[in-house]
């Protein structure tokens, strides 16, 4: 990753007046997905590697993770 995504990273993700913000995976067909106000028909993917994209979160210094099973929760 590089420093400069590395610190966009830490920039917009982490410590939050006292609290924390959790950055979340939402997967579908095992690939990171963004829906459009909750319409699965409105998917959007953007990463085909969920792994890849924790492991930027960590590299970033991100302890936690939320991670959503979309698939599980449709049914």
């Amino acid at each position: 990753m590089s420093l400069q995504k590395k610190e966009t990273i830490q920039k917009n993700i982490g410590l939050v007046k006292g609290g924390f913000i959790i950055p979340a995976i939402d997967i579908i067909d095992g690939k990171c997905v963004r829906l459009t106000q909750g319409d699965y028909s409105q998917k959007k993917i953007y990463n085909e590697h969920p792994l890849e994209v924790a492991k930027q979160f960590e590299d970033a210094g991100l302890k936690r993770l939320h991670l959503v099973d979309l698939d599980g929760a449709r049914q």
